[in-house]
């Protein structure tokens, strides 16, 4: 499902957000430090504003959700994994969001059908296109936690 070239996409993806993200800090700073030596104070404080504004817009934006993402890779990739065999129930339509990226729940029964304490509730990437399960399905599920990192059909 994912494989090294995913996650050394978005290493390169968070660079170039970074990179372009600390470029007009990187100016307003200049300029914060010659008003500050110029003793302009009004322009001391439009750019120190401005700059922290510019960082904490674009890191919200640009680079916290890439972050979150790397993240999800790298246990997905590398974490303790388990796998869990059962019958596939449903899919929800919606996707939810779980630690910063947005994911598909859904569950599958891993004993008698009618018991509700056999379902297990599982995550699937909503970044990923969504598989054609259908209910009855068996399926062999690798996770990490309880977001998936790989699937088969058992």
């Amino acid at each position: 499902m994912y494989t090294l070239r995913d996650y050394e996409d978005i290493n390169r993806q968070l660079r170039k957000n970074w990179l372009c993200s600390l470029l007009p800090f990187i100016v307003l700073l200049g300029v914060v430090v010659w008003s500050f030596i110029v003793r302009i104070r009004w322009l001391t404080m439009a750019a120190t504003i401005l700059a922290g504004a510019i960082l904490i817009f674009t890191y919200g934006i640009y680079i916290a959700p890439l972050s979150r993402y790397r993240r999800h890779l790298e246990l997905a990739l590398s974490g303790t994994q388990k796998v869990t065999e059962g019958i596939f129930k449903f899919m929800e339509e919606k996707p939810v969001e779980r630690e910063g990226v947005m994911y598909f729940p859904f569950f599958i029964n891993v004993g008698d059908q009618d018991e509700e304490d056999d379902d297990r509730l599982f995550y699937y990437d909503a970044n990923l296109m969504r598989p054609a399960w259908q209910a009855g399905q068996v399926l062999r599920i690798q996770s990490y936690e309880k977001f998936v990192s790989g699937w088969e059909a058992a």
